[in-house]
């Protein structure tokens, strides 16, 4: 009891509150994610938008990265002097790719915070102002990346107020770069329409891989009219591509760019330094940040729509990806499987099946596709179709016997099959577990649906060994418990069901046996209890434990 004599003053403090708070209004409803975000040691203004601040939260946790960025801005139209906050919005946006909400706010950050300079170069530029942009980057020199991006950048600015000789020595300083140059080169001299220039700079891209491949129309159409270049070799290195890039090269010639302009140009400097890591500077989000500076001046810039798109899925960034693949104009198989990939890690199952069956009549042999599939089929309750497209599955998987993949098919199709074809569910989850049996969760899996099925003491035996490599893990203490419960030795179960709980209270399966297990030892009012909250719950029950749980509270209530 000494251990909670803190809780009685606190008490004492808190009716007091309520009873001041009655005298004059009605009692309100506490928020407790509010109280904990004001009692917390960051120090907020008091004009702050909490409610805006814990959805922004919300959404950042949920990778929703636009919803944050709106929810934050709310805030800081609140609390403008937030400079900490306005940090964090701005770097948001800039990943996203939604910079227009932070760009009033820009003048109050420190000169050295994410592609800061361009951010506000690119908002001078699209309001007409190059010369304010060029003065921004006058002496841009402060990181390794700006020897690459700052060139490139007043290069196209300087284009702009038509002053051909000052972009061409920013091109020519980039050195290091001759590749990048030379392409540069080319798409100033088709907007100078200076045929020597795209001629000079054909010369210097010689036999390196295009590095800005976005112009690849662009470059067939100056090549069929002036002859500048061999078609040969351009042709060569669309081959080339379309074997390492599909996709990439499917959507260049559908897509690609036919024309050049400033905007372009700029949009282009900014796309190309993000594929190329900033010449080897950049971080991942960096390189996401440029390539969303891209699509700020060029909105359709296919290649950058799916460039961001890879960057985010790196990122684990599925609704940035999202958006991006929304936003192309041209769909291949590839970027189709990537689409409905991003939706099902958003739980959006609905919208990802048909897409997923739509690609699956002309890709029928596809294993990360039937992968795919065949869990969009589970997560809709469509079993026998799940277990269909498993059955496809397995055998074109078994060419590589000890892989994870297989491993998780067999894993899936056993739990489809379930109790009401107990023989093939235990199968398959043999099947599994000789595949790697030194994994507990696996020996922890088979073990306790041979529990549920009556086989305890071979069940039990699995639970054991899975106990023994992991005995913190809440599943494995559960079916520990549920073990020992089964052989009649409730009082050996509770500490293990106890201990699981503590571990993972928001599982329902825990609280539903640990009812069992102080419905067993006769504190029926215990039981009743957690039955209620599993039933709550609902997160790991499926539909027949769940009548079961409704049948025996109704019993007790009798």
């Amino acid at each position: 009891m000494k251990k909670r004599l803190w809780i009685y003053p606190i008490l004492c403090l808190s009716v007091a509150l309520l009873v001041m708070t009655y005298l004059r209004n009605p009692i309100p409803t506490i928020n407790w994610e509010e109280l904990d975000l004001w009692n917390s040691k960051r120090a907020l203004p008091a004009n702050i938008a909490v409610d805006a601040y814990l959805k922004g939260n919300m959404a950042r946790e949920n990778k929703d990265l636009a919803e944050a960025v709106r929810a934050y801005v709310a805030v800081l139209e609140k609390d403008p002097e937030n400079i900490s906050l306005l940090e964090d919005t701005y770097t948001l946006a800039m990943i996203q790719g939604t910079l227009s909400p932070v760009l009033p706010y820009l003048k109050k950050m420190k000169d050295h915070k994410l592609l800061l300079n361009y951010a506000q170069a690119s908002a001078f530029f699209q309001d007409n102002h190059p010369e304010k942009a060029l003065a921004l980057l006058a002496h841009k020199k402060n990181e390794k990346a700006d020897a690459l991006l700052a060139p490139l950048v007043r290069a196209w600015l300087y284009a702009a107020q038509a002053e051909k000789e000052k972009a061409l020595n920013e091109i020519n300083s980039l050195t290091d770069f001759p590749f990048v140059a030379g392409y540069q080169k080319v798409l100033l001299g088709t907007w100078f329409q200076e045929d020597d220039l795209i001629q000079k700079g054909f010369s210097q891209i010689g036999d390196n891989a295009l590095p800005a491949i976005g112009y690849f129309p662009l470059l067939q159409k100056i090549i069929a009219k002036k002859g500048n270049w061999e078609q040969a070799v351009l042709n060569q290195k669309y081959q080339e591509l379309q074997k390492t890039y599909p996709a990439t090269a499917d959507i260049l010639v559908q897509t690609g760019e036919t024309e050049i302009t400033p905007s372009k140009g700029i949009a282009e400097a900014f796309y190309l330094v993000s594929a190329l890591g900033g010449g080897g500077h950049f971080t991942r989000e960096e390189s996401l940040a440029a390539n969303s500076l891209a699509l700020l001046l060029h909105p359709d810039k296919q290649i950058s729509l799916v460039w961001g798109a890879e960057l985010a899925e790196g990122l684990r960034l599925p609704s940035v990806a999202l958006s991006y693949y929304k936003r192309l104009r041209f769909h291949s198989a590839t970027l189709g499987f990537k689409e409905a990939a991003a939706l099902m890690l958003l739980h959006q199952t609905q919208q990802a099946l048909p897409k997923l069956e739509q690609l699956e009549k002309t890709n029928q042999t596809s294993v990360p596709l039937l992968t795919l599939l065949g869990q969009a089929y589970q997560d809709t309750h469509q079993r026998e179709k799940a277990i269909a497209i498993y059955n496809r599955l397995i055998p074109l998987l078994e060419d590589a016997p000890k892989n994870e993949p297989l491993i998780q098919a067999y894993l899936a199709r056993g739990l489809l099959y379930g109790p009401q074809e107990s023989t093939k569910m235990l199968r398959d989850l043999k099947h599994a577990q000789t595949l790697a049996p030194d994994n507990a969760m696996l020996l922890n899996d088979l073990g306790y649906h041979q529990l549920e099925m009556g086989l305890v003491e071979e069940g039990f035996d699995l639970v054991q060994q899975a106990y023994q490599k992991q005995p913190n893990d809440p599943y494995i203490l559960d079916s520990m418990a549920f073990g020992y419960w089964k052989k009649g030795q409730a009082n050996v179960a509770l500490p293990l069901a106890e201990r699981a709980l503590d571990l993972m209270p928001q599982s329902a399966l825990i609280n539903a046996h640990l009812g069992d297990i102080y419905a067993a030892l006769g504190r029926h009012r215990e039981a009743g209890f957690q039955y209620k909250k599993a039933l709550d719950l609902k997160t790991d029950l499926d539909e027949s434990l769940a009548q079961e749980l409704t049948r025996k509270l109704k019993e007790k209530k009798s």
